[in-house]
Order: structure tokens, then C-alpha cells, then sequence
């Protein structure tokens, strides 16, 4: 069987580990970091703005806060979330998506015996494997099953994906059965994603037939939230480093 990856950074991030083999996109002081894996994702976003790591934002905290229920869900064992599966976060480039699931996480990982954040390709290229086994270890039985269980044994039941996006059929087609039984099997999803659920897969072969049941599903598990700013943090940094007006570096505007 082909080995179960440890966690990953999130591409292009570049900063230190608030968890041993998890790179955050900013360092979280030990003070920081304890507050975080006692008091959540809230606790840990208010003092990141006090500090001035990051700027205050309703959306943000908006989403933070529904973070929050699902850290003390899981860290506590509570039955505050039977009928969500998890949270899938949609947006604009540069909104934070990817900061408030990392902070999450940073939070969340302390407290559980095994999960995983990884890139959403990662994640599909590794299920692919999982399918092709599982089709050889059990033929004619639905390998979504088999796959969802192997991932509770060995990942966890807490999955964070970053940049979710359909770009295959091949992709499009597992969606559905996998998430299914990936909830049925009691797994928690955290996702982020430019697009909403919706506009997965835009002009892809089959599209009509294989995503509106993923869609319908995911709908019915996770709880599905926008955040959309009319400010984009990337761009900012990159107009406070000053390298903007350098001519080693190119930058591309963003479509309007």
C-alpha cells in the first residue's frame, strides 16, 4: 500500500512551523500558540490583530468564529456539530481563507491524535493510489468505502484541504462517493477554494452529471461560507516589501 504523506506546507508558504511539519504563513509566538490550543481559533485571531500580525476584519472573524465551534467540537468531544461535517471556505484571492484554516489548524492538530492539512491535488493524487488499491484488495466492492475507512486509520478524521478545485473528470467523477463516505465514516472536512461549490468543474466534460450530487452533498454536511474582501493582504505585502518597483521582480495585476 503506498505510504500515508505526513502533513505538508501550503504551497509558496514560506514562514516557520506553529506545529512540528506545518507551515504557517506567519510564526506564532509560544505565548500565541498556547493561547491558541486553549482557546481556539478566536482567541488566537484576536491576539494575532492586538499584536498587529494581522488586520481586524468582520468577514474573517465571521469565519473564525465558525472555526471556533468546530475546534471545541472536536477538542472537547462535544455534539455541538452532529449533522456538519465540516466547513468549506470560499473567496477572492488574498481574503485570508488559507490563514484562518492554518491558524485553525495550528490550534486544532495539538489536541487530536491524528489529522492532516494538505494541498487539495496533494490530497486527490494520493486517493487515486488509495482507489487503485483498494480495487485490487477488494474487487467489485465500492472502493469510496475501503478509502474512507483506510483514511480514518491512517490520516485521521480531521482533513483540511487547501485550494480545492476540479480540473480532471477523472477527479470530478470520485467526488461524490468519496465525500459521502468519507462523512458517513465520521471524517471532518476543512476546505478552501476560489470558487464556490457551485462553479467547481466551470465547462468541464460531464460536468452535469457528476457534480451536482457532490454539490447537493457537500451542502447537506458542511456548512458553506463566502469570504469575499475588497482587500487582497497578498498585495499588500508585496507594496510594503517595496519589491513592487524592484525589476527583479515581475507582478502580474490582478483581473478586474
Amino acid at each position: 500500500r503506498p505510504p500515508v504523506p505526513p502533513p505538508v506546507p501550503s504551497s509558496g508558504s514560506s514562514s516557520t512551523a506553529g506545529e512540528e511539519g506545518f507551515a504557517m504563513r506567519f510564526q506564532l509566538d509560544e505565548e500565541t500558540l498556547s493561547l491558541a490550543r486553549k482557546e481556539g481559533p478566536v482567541g488566537a485571531y484576536k491576539r494575532l490583530v492586538e499584536l498587529g500580525v494581522l488586520q481586524a476584519s468582520e468577514d474573517q472573524e465571521r469565519v473564525v468564529h465558525i472555526l471556533s465551534v468546530i475546534f471545541h467540537a472536536l477538542r472537547d468531544k462535544t455534539s455541538e456539530i452532529p449533522s456538519v461535517k465540516g466547513l468549506y471556505i470560499h473567496g477572492s484571492v488574498g481574503s485570508g481563507k488559507s490563514m484562518v484554516m492554518d491558524l485553525f489548524y495550528a490550534c486544532v492538530s495539538h489536541h487530536l491524535g491524528r489529522c492532516q492539512r494538505m494541498h487539495f491535488h496533494e490530497f486527490m493524487h494520493l486517493i487515486h493510489r488509495m482507489v487503485h488499491q483498494a480495487k485490487a484488495d477488494a474487487p467489485g466492492q465500492r472502493p469510496a468505502d475501503e478509502v474512507a475507512r483506510r483514511i480514518v486509520r491512517e490520516v485521521g478524521t480531521l482533513l483540511c484541504f487547501d485550494e480545492m478545485a476540479i480540473t480532471t473528470i477523472q477527479d470530478c467523477c470520485l467526488l461524490a462517493p468519496l465525500f459521502e463516505a468519507m462523512w458517513k465514516a465520521g471524517i471532518v472536512t476543512v476546505m478552501t477554494s476560489n470558487r464556490a461549490p457551485e462553479d467547481l468543474y466551470s465547462g468541464g466534460l460531464n460536468r452535469h452529471i457528476y457534480l451536482p450530487p457532490f454539490v447537493a452533498s457537500l451542502k447537506a454536511h458542511c456548512k458553506v461560507v463566502p469570504l469575499v474582501l475588497d482587500t487582497d493582504y497578498r498585495q499588500e505585502q508585496v507594496a510594503r516589501s517595496g519589491l513592487a518597483s524592484d525589476p527583479v521582480f515581475v507582478f502580474c495585476p490582478r483581473a478586474s
